[in-house]
């Protein structure tokens, strides 16, 4: 380190071989890793995985770099109250670091002590939704957290927001994506109605086709609305989520 200390490939290296057994200097030299390369996007998902692991309370690793201790009592230290502050302060930090939570939830090794993360990944990514705002996220990262809890059998998170509805063609002009419509003219087309809720974050949490003419088109209908992105929506400065309605055009593959 002190060798080549503006080099940021050895500073990252560095904050990753070390974001748990020396937290502090592996958090600031990711921090100037990033300083000097800040188009690098493995940094901020060191970065993010530091954080994540401080909030979670991730106290050992093995050989491998393989998580195989948690001390509880960790969660509530100085250091990851200032993990949880700071991955908080970047919406792409931010993401990164939810999506980090979310997805350790469902790693053998939490689930096997019962450890459930899900609630913590939900403050960041509500945050970088915020710090977007008006625009949707980059991502559908908080959609997709949402989406995600309808298959688990407890401990489920489920969007606060209330939900308001709105008329499709209102929606349409939030729309943020509109080249997903586009279908080609190489085949016929089938013109299918979607019932779908978009999220704080301006993505598609859930997406049905409504009597669809045929089942194929119904699925591949639902599937494009999916990856549709709205400017969010607040009423009475808070975010909410909206219900609508919208036609879909899809391929007839009959």
């Amino acid at each position: 380190m002190e060798r080549k200390p503006t080099d940021s490939a050895v500073l990252s290296n560095a904050g990753r071989a070390l974001s748990i057994a020396d937290r502090e200097h592996a958090l600031q030299w990711l921090k100037n890793a990033r300083t000097l390369s800040p188009q690098d996007p493995t940094i901020p998902k060191r970065l993010a995985d530091l954080y994540a692991y401080a909030i979670s309370g991730v106290a050992g690793t093995g050989p491998e770099l393989n998580i195989n201790r948690v001390d509880i009592r960790e969660v509530q230290s100085s250091f990851a109250l200032l993990a949880l502050r700071e991955a908080e302060e970047d919406s792409n930090i931010a993401t990164l670091t939810g999506m980090k939570l979310h997805s350790m939830s469902r790693w053998p090794f939490f689930r096997s002590r019962q450890l459930d993360y899900d609630k913590l990944a939900e403050r960041p990514l509500l945050k970088a939704a915020a710090l977007e705002s008006p625009n949707p996220t980059k991502i559908s990262a908080l959609a997709d957290f949402y989406a995600d809890q309808s298959a688990k059998e407890s401990g489920r998170v489920p969007s606060e927001a209330p939900t308001v509805e709105r008329p499709g063609n209102e929606m349409m002009k939030r729309l943020t994506t509109p080249g997903i419509l586009a279908v080609g003219n190489a085949r016929p087309s089938l013109s299918v109605r979607v019932k779908l809720v978009v999220g704080v974050d301006g993505h598609v949490q859930s997406a049905s086709a409504v009597d669809p003419p045929t089942e194929q088109g119904g699925l591949m209908a639902a599937h494009k609305a999916k990856t549709l992105s709205f400017l969010p929506l607040q009423e009475d400065g808070k975010p909410v989520q909206v219900g609508t309605k919208l036609t879909v055009m899809v391929e007839d593959i009959r």
